[in-house]
């Protein structure tokens, strides 16, 4: 290239540039608009495949890039609603009715679907059971919502019903198979709770919860190598987790794999050190193998963290009664009495009281009173708003 040249080169470099830069922004723009596009037709297919967390995720993606996208907000209402976020479904659905302008049928169905999963099925379930017996398009969305709020307020003879019945319509439902795995798990019925789980983590393993319930089960049945196996997936393909790291070390020390159970818990409790049920599990090993004085440091962390635990106060009571702390050891053995009772009481109400007089409101009212006592205040509230629903009295005033 000659010196005369090179003005000529320059031109044609800038006018390039310039096509490339322009180009360039067209593409990115594209890919603004359409990449939140993609992730929202993920989240609707999520959604059809029973992953409501991981759907609302990508269907709130989407909506911040485009937030007038109607079938967009109907599915998150409905995503939020199946995955137990009830205050994300009620914003939801506010937001379709203001972008609709007014109260459009479904928005009544909306409405009616989220009160029923919340559990205020007083107010709903008469219409919702009739429009479910018709059938029509809608019609597997309500037997989701009232399979939810009958599991959410113990009416597990109810959503076991339900699940039958849509499971008799589409066999091939496998938000069906959840929610009836899921009451079969809640109704405390081992057997049922393992073939159902068993049914739903071999068609998708993804399913987290189930697989979650299902290792739960195996290990109250004592079946633990096929425990351990679930709860090793779970560690693996999960987020760390007290409740899953705590059974697994059971596991491993119930299998004769006692270094591996210590180091598991010595390990989770570096990430999680204020989670009781490391501290719990690490306390029944050393009181199975005589370390009383060590049993007797991680209970009193239990009860550190989670004073009302039944186990934590039961276990300290005896690990200083071997010590010969007959004293002490006797205020946590009345302590956990006091607990065993409330739970006790907790299991006839939920087991078959509430199932026969689902809206005795002083049921409701009892529940929320041992849900306190039992530390759990979240549980406690709802119970006692249900009561007040139900029956306002002086109470709720």
């Amino acid at each position: 290239m000659t010196l005369l040249e090179l003005p000529h080169f320059f031109v044609r470099s800038r006018k390039w540039i310039r096509r490339f830069s322009v180009g360039a922004v067209f593409l990115f723009g594209i890919s603004i608009l359409c990449l939140p596009l993609w992730v929202g037709f993920k989240g609707r297919t999520l959604l059809e495949r029973c992953h409501p967390e991981e759907a609302l995720e990508s269907l709130e993606f989407a909506l911040r890039y485009h937030p007038w996208w109607i079938q967009a907000r109907n599915d998150a209402c409905a995503a939020a609603r199946q995955a137990g976020k009830h205050k994300k479904a009620w914003d939801h659905l506010a937001k379709l009715e203001e972008q609709i302008g007014g109260v459009p049928p479904l928005g009544v169905l909306h409405w009616e679907l989220i009160h029923a999963s919340m559990g205020d099925l007083q107010i709903v379930e008469a219409d919702l059971l009739d429009l479910w017996r018709r059938g029509g398009p809608e019609s597997q969305e309500i037997a989701s919502a009232l399979i939810e709020g009958y599991i959410r307020m113990f009416r597990l003879p109810d959503a076991l019903a339900i699940s039958g019945e849509w499971l008799t319509r589409n066999p091939e439902s496998l938000r069906a198979l959840v929610l009836r795995a899921e009451a079969w798990y809640r109704s405390r019925s081992p057997d049922n709770a393992v073939e159902a789980l068993l049914e739903v983590v071999t068609i998708d393993p993804g399913q987290t919860s189930s697989r979650l319930h299902l290792a739960l089960s195996l290990l109250d049945k004592a079946r633990y190598d096929e425990a351990l196996k679930h709860f090793d997936t779970l560690a693996t393909h999960g987020p760390l987790d007290g409740l899953v790291e705590s059974r697994r070390a059971r596991c491993l020390h119930m299998l004769g794999r006692e270094k591996q159970a210590r180091a598991l818990l010595a390990e989770s409790m570096k990430s999680l050190p204020n989670d009781y049920r490391l501290y719990s599990t690490l306390g029944q090993i050393e009181l199975l193998t005589g370390h009383d004085g060590e049993a007797e440091s991680a209970f009193r962390k239990v009860l550190e963290i989670q004073e009302s635990d039944y186990l934590g106060n039961f276990s300290l009571s005896q690990s200083l009664k071997r010590q010969g702390k007959g004293d002490e050891a006797k205020k946590f053995q009345d302590r956990a009495e006091q607990i065993k009772s409330g739970l006790e009481r907790l299991n006839e109400i939920t087991s078959t009281a509430i199932s026969q007089r689902p809206l005795d409101s002083e049921l409701h009212r009892e529940l929320g009173q041992i849900y306190a006592t039992l530390g759990q205040e979240e549980n406690a509230k709802r119970w006692r708003m249900s009561a007040d629903r139900l029956n306002p009295g002086p109470t709720s005033r």
